[in-house]
């Protein structure tokens, strides 16, 4: 797998909105069984590329996780095993905080960042 390969993926598939999420944790997803044969195929190369290749990050209560950003995205898998994941997700890097702390990168909601800020202030 190439970062090439890995754009002409994600940019070829149609991604469902998280409607559940919305509100605090905007995001977008990819159903493995709901992709092409030919994307059923290269869904594993696909997480093992987010895997090997991606930056370790550390999500609301969930431990460390591993990320890979594309153009204007950030794209993620659940921890589950390779071949039994099945759940791609992304989110716009716009939507969220990106925060270095000696514990290593901290990822944070936008709006939710400012509540925090709002509550720790007043």
């Amino acid at each position: 797998m190439t970062h090439f390969k890995f754009q002409q993926f994600i940019r070829r598939n149609t991604w469902i909105f998280a409607k559940t999420y919305a509100s605090f944790c905007p995001h977008e997803y990819l159903v493995k069984e709901r992709l092409a044969k030919d994307d059923q195929l290269i869904f594993e190369q696909i997480v093992s590329f987010i895997r090997e290749r991606g930056f370790i990050a550390i999500y609301g209560r969930k431990g460390p996780n591993r990320y890979y950003t594309v153009d204007d995205y950030y794209y993620w898998t659940m921890g589950d095993p390779v071949e039994e994941t099945s759940i791609l997700n992304r989110a716009k890097l716009s939507d969220y905080e990106f925060h270095e702390t000696e514990n290593g990168v901290i990822i944070q909601f936008k709006s939710r960042a400012k509540n925090t800020e709002n509550n720790e202030g007043g």
